[in-house]
């Protein structure tokens, strides 16, 4: 399990940049590499940890604008409406304790959901939340979810294009 540590690196260096705290951001061109057991605390973030991790952090700050950046946009087309979207960030009162607990290639069936998109990953993160009017879909409290991300060529920034409650 790592900690999100220097938030406003990986929000200021974007998708698709590792991010490790004290040292810049560096632009990655690479697939994430194959996962691995445990990572060690402090590791550089994999540009799919990146994205998830700059998602939330977007959503924790109340920027829909920037959390929009890091969505696809089919995945984006599952809000009614912008206005929907730009409330249902608003419905977040607080996001804390983000972490990324780890990464691994997404699954032949969640890759065949998502056709046009590379090196599909599957990243496991969780956070407390504290909402403004909890649902049957959401309450306050921990959360885990599943970040599927993943990119449409090698130079193609990375995108989150779908989250879901298991894997």
């Amino acid at each position: 399990m790592r900690p999100i540590a220097a938030v406003l690196l990986v929000l200021l260096a974007g998708p698709g940049c590792a991010v490790q705290p004290g040292h810049a951001a560096a632009a990655s061109q690479t697939p994430s590499p194959p996962p691995s057991a445990s990572t060690p605390i402090g590791a550089p973030l994999s540009a799919a940890e990146a994205t998830a991790s700059a998602y939330y952090t977007a959503i924790g700050a109340h920027d829909a604008d920037a959390a929009r950046a890091y969505l696809a946009s089919e995945y984006f087309k599952g809000f009614a409406t912008p206005a929907a979207y730009r409330a249902w960030i608003a419905n977040y009162l607080n996001l804390t304790g983000l972490t990324i607990h780890s990464e691994r290639p997404a699954s032949a069936d969640t890759a065949a959901q998502h056709p046009g998109y590379l090196d599909l990953t599957e990243v496991l993160v969780s956070y407390h939340a504290v909402l403004r009017a909890p649902s049957a879909n959401e309450s306050t409290g921990s959360m885990d979810r599943f970040v599927i991300v993943g990119r449409t060529s090698p130079a193609a920034p990375w995108l989150i294009v779908d989250i879901t409650t298991g894997p």
